[in-house]
């Protein structure tokens, strides 16, 4: 869907993460029915989710979301390293389960306040630098 980077934001003062969205996402369908969307991403808070600061627009880049920065990995980028080395599983059984117990919690309190996680996999699931 896009590429992200990390950037500084002058008005908030803070390191975000900047996903420029590529050009061929971005319909005015999209925009109207994304609406709704950015509207309950703006006001979900829990501690284990990346909190989404909006969607803006560049002349030259176009759009782009803003969000919190978080200072880690996918999980996808540890499971292909695994595959690459041969490596049977990157986590401990009990890693994995406090990471399930984790984004449990996070999509239960995203459920709470009204958004269902539609695109829940490896690359949209990060991992701080401890593997947690």
């Amino acid at each position: 869907m896009g590429q992200v980077w990390k950037a500084w934001d002058r008005q908030r003062e803070e390191t975000v993460a900047v996903k420029l969205l590529h050009g061929q996402v971005i319909t005015e369908e999209w925009l109207r029915s994304f609406r709704g969307e950015m509207e309950v991403l703006q006001r979900l808070r829990h501690p284990g989710i990346v909190a989404f600061r909006g969607l803006e627009k560049d002349a030259e880049q176009g759009f782009f979301f803003v969000m919190e920065w978080f200072d880690g990995q996918p999980l996808s980028n540890l499971l292909e390293q695994a595959r690459r080395e041969g490596a049977q599983s990157p986590i401990t059984p009990s890693a994995s389960l406090v990471l399930l117990k984790q984004l449990v919690e996070a999509l239960d309190g995203a459920h709470q306040q009204g958004f269902l996680h539609l695109d829940l996999k490896p690359g949209n699931i990060l991992l701080a630098e401890d593997g947690q």
